[in-house]
């Protein structure tokens, strides 16, 4: 298993408020300290996620990271989807 560091999105069909964004922060892995989530200071309807993935090889990478970003998403009913995705290996491996 390797580590990934995943950077991803969810394009909601609506603008993000605050309020959405500490609900999300609140429920979406609210003890990892390695997750970050914020809105997109360019388009509010944009949600920006970072997160780390283990994961054997990249199908299972792209399964758990879409898996991830979808989970955060529907913890507050938003609905849109996956935009961008990026994943690279970890340095701490």
């Amino acid at each position: 298993m390797e580590t990934f560091v995943v950077y991803a999105n969810w394009q909601a069909s609506a603008p993000f408020g605050e309020d959405t964004l500490a609900e999300i922060s609140r429920q979406f892995r609210p003890d990892d300290e390695d997750t970050c989530i914020w809105i997109d200071e360019r388009n509010d309807s944009i949600l920006r996620i970072c997160i780390d993935i283990e994961a054997a090889d990249e199908a299972e990478l792209n399964h758990l990271a879409e898996a991830a970003i979808t989970e955060a998403a529907r913890t507050v009913a938003l609905p849109g989807h996956i935009g961008d995705l990026t994943a690279f290996r970890s340095d701490d491996d």
